[in-house]
């Protein structure tokens, strides 16, 4: 979570809680979609194993934080970025709106929206995509991974990201990259509703605008999503606990007197857990 908020604002809040229950809540319920699925055609899901996710992300991030630190591939980093970027919201919304869209229909929606993206690429476009991406990508590792992976895996990427921001701060120099190469893969929360209608080219390392990371979000709705075998209201308390430590995040951000990037996901993944513990003793 980066930015530069002067002071706590309720509309910024209002909008990222907005973003975070809208992206949460459509990857929730097509989750249940997903599991309706299988169900009635019988199919079981072989959970992956949690080494090669682990191994699998340590190579990506070797690859991103090489790109974001070598010189020579200065000039071709936005390409690279930029590339990545539509490969990822390509595939989440891909598998996203496959639930709902028979195929040509789907890959004129998916494809027109990137298109419309890369010609004029507003805040709110920016934001839309980020959420069908996410959503996407929540649910399809959701129905992938049991309730206790989840929290494995939470208390692993917190104690990366307080690493990665705090210690080596290589997270924080492929974030400048993005932001740089316009191919965020996180929310842009303006301070004014009329901010989502800027281009996404005005979004700066310590601008106007807050960014909140895209792991920060997609985390806790792959832990609800995984709880959609449990049951709803399971999968609702462990949605409420996140979004406590999403709250818990923001006031710690914006209640710095020097405007620092911060670790979000470790009061998420906390709160996450506590929900999740709650709800065995119900």
């Amino acid at each position: 979570m980066e930015g530069k908020e002067k002071k706590f604002n309720l509309q910024t809040l209002f909008f990222e809680s907005l973003l975070y229950f809208l992206t949460l809540g459509i990857g929730i319920y097509s989750t249940f979609k997903v599991r309706k699925i299988f169900e009635e055609e019988k199919f079981v899901m072989q959970e992956p194993s949690l080494w090669r996710v682990l191994v699998s992300f340590g190579i990506i991030t070797l690859i991103i934080v090489a790109i974001s630190y070598f010189k020579k591939m200065k000039k071709s980093r936005k390409v690279v970025f930029k590339g990545a970027f539509i490969i990822a919201i390509f595939w989440g919304s891909l598998f996203l709106f496959s639930l709902y869209l028979p195929l040509w229909p789907l890959l004129t929606l998916v494809g027109g929206l990137i298109g419309l993206w890369l010609i004029s690429p507003k805040i709110w476009l920016h934001d839309l995509l980020i959420i069908f991406g996410l959503a996407g990508a929540g649910t399809a590792m959701g129905v992938s991974f049991s309730p206790l992976s989840i929290v494995i895996l939470l208390l692993i990427f917190s104690v990366y990201d307080v690493i990665a921001v705090y210690k080596t701060k290589h997270m924080v120099k492929m974030a400048k990259e993005m932001i740089g190469a316009n191919a965020i893969i996180g929310f842009v929360v303006p301070k004014r509703l009329k901010g989502f209608k800027e281009d996404l080219k005005k979004v700066k390392p310590g601008g106007q605008f807050m960014i909140i990371g895209g792991g920060d979000i997609v985390f806790p709705l792959v832990f609800c999503a995984s709880l959609t075998n449990v049951g709803l209201t399971e999968t609702l308390i462990v949605l409420i606990f996140s979004y406590f430590g999403l709250l818990v995040s923001y006031i710690t951000f914006t209640s710095q007197k020097i405007k620092k990037a911060i670790p979000a996901l470790p009061p998420i993944a906390l709160l996450s857990i506590l929900g999740y513990l709650l709800t065995l003793f119900i």
